[in-house]
């Protein structure tokens, strides 16, 4: 309930800022989730902790957690716990953690720091790029989770981690600055994660029945195959805009002889090939992978047009 409210109160309800104040209603959260992320017995309650700061972070109050010590509320406490799992895959202690049930966790924070740093800049993304560079394998595991696992938990986790990475790229030159390493390997993993992308969809291409893995922890009903693709497309998306970020003005890259070369780190191959199944964990990304995404989305796109078109969608110009 009190999530609904966050996220239907404005400017107009002057008297709620007194109020989250007088309560010290961010700091109460914070302790909450300090005190319960850890803890499978209040997995939902810290779901439903960080639902709320991401609500209070998109509201007109939202400057007060740039006063809350957020980082060190949280950062070491988002680090994830130990999963308890037999090889068939199920727990045997019933208070052990699921892998799929962190990964909605770590989601939802992934979320609140990218609403943060969308809504404060430059004032939060230190503490965003310190988040980084204390998780830097973890997110790693979570950009690269769609060429290990195939479920929507495992690509919700990826998409949230790449919307943190396109907020970050703004602020590249601070980052690169900060803490390099961080950058080149969210960079890495990125470019990974691009070329999986689009192998899924080559292979949803050939086989129409492709459906996502079965899985004996699912959380929910399992997703259909084209909010599958669609969640796929839109990490496509993702990646594709992070990659841009860390690469030179192609004009620059042309014509600038004062561009600094030894900034960029070497984005793409050039290699025309059909993109082919690899077991490398950062499989170089190439121009064949790449025209065969656009190929492949331009004909798509085409069906859609003419699909419509034929269907009386209405009148529409060339």
């Amino acid at each position: 309930m009190l999530e609904q409210c966050l996220d239907l109160y404005d400017d107009m309800f002057s008297g709620l800022s007194h109020w989250f104040q007088s309560t010290k209603f961010i700091n109460k959260v914070l302790c909450c989730l300090q005190a319960s992320l850890q803890s499978r017995q209040h997995y939902d309650t810290s779901l439903a902790a960080l639902r709320c700061l991401t609500a209070y972070a998109r509201g007109p109050f939202s400057k007060d957690l740039l006063m809350s010590d957020v980082d060190q509320f949280l950062w070491l406490h988002l680090l994830p716990p130990k999963f308890e799992a037999q090889s068939n895959g199920s727990t045997k202690n019933p208070l052990a953690w699921k892998p799929q049930e962190w990964w909605r966790v770590y989601a939802f924070s992934l979320d609140f720091i990218s609403m943060m740093v969308m809504k404060h800049g430059q004032f939060f993304a230190g503490d965003a790029i310190t988040f980084v560079g204390v998780h830097l394998e973890h997110l790693i595991e979570a950009v690269l989770l769609p060429r290990q696992v195939y479920n929507i938990d495992a690509l919700n986790l990826c998409a949230s981690s790449l919307n943190l990475v396109v907020q970050l790229v703004k602020f590249e030159s601070r980052w690169r600055m900060e803490n390099i390493n961080s950058l080149v390997g969210i960079m890495r993993s990125t470019s990974a994660c691009l070329h999986q992308c689009v192998m899924l969809i080559l292979r949803a291409r050939r086989s129409p029945d492709l459906t996502p893995q079965a899985d004996d922890m699912a959380l929910g009903p399992a997703p259909t195959q084209p909010a599958v693709l669609h969640r796929i497309l839109e990490i496509l998306h993702m990646a594709t805009l992070c990659l841009l970020s860390f690469s030179p003005d192609l004009l620059s890259l042309l014509a600038d002889p004062r561009l600094d070369l030894e900034r960029w780190q070497p984005v793409v191959e050039l290699s025309f090939g059909a993109p082919k199944i690899t077991y490398e964990q950062f499989p170089q990304l190439t121009f064949g992978t790449i025209l065969s995404a656009i190929c492949l989305l331009t004909k798509s796109l085409n069906h859609t047009y003419h699909s419509e078109e034929g269907s009386g969608g209405g009148g529409r110009s060339p």
